[in-house]
């Protein structure tokens, strides 16, 4: 929403909105169009931007997600291992 659409005539005239209200204006912009749902922008940034769907129209992780989902899972592997040692 720009300032021209909204019904501001300058910037000296903003007011603050309350959370409630912000929320409802979210969810009119956000319900406009499906392509903008949060949804489906959280899947273009989790998707790899070379080659977003591989040929059976999957979604293809990047390749960033899955180096820190791997090295996640190693550090979990480690430090439950130190601890069973320990323990």
């Amino acid at each position: 929403m720009t300032f021209r659409d909204s019904s501001f005539s300058s910037a000296s005239e903003l007011k603050r909105i309350s959370v409630a209200e912000m929320r409802l204006l979210l969810q009119d912009a956000y319900s406009r169009d499906p392509e903008n749902s949060f949804l489906k922008r959280l899947m273009r940034q989790l998707e790899d931007p070379a080659i977003a769907r591989d040929a059976s129209d999957r979604l293809r992780l990047h390749p960033l997600w899955l180096t820190f989902g791997v090295t996640a899972f190693l550090v979990l592997i480690v430090l439950a291992l130190f601890s069973a040692v320990r323990g």
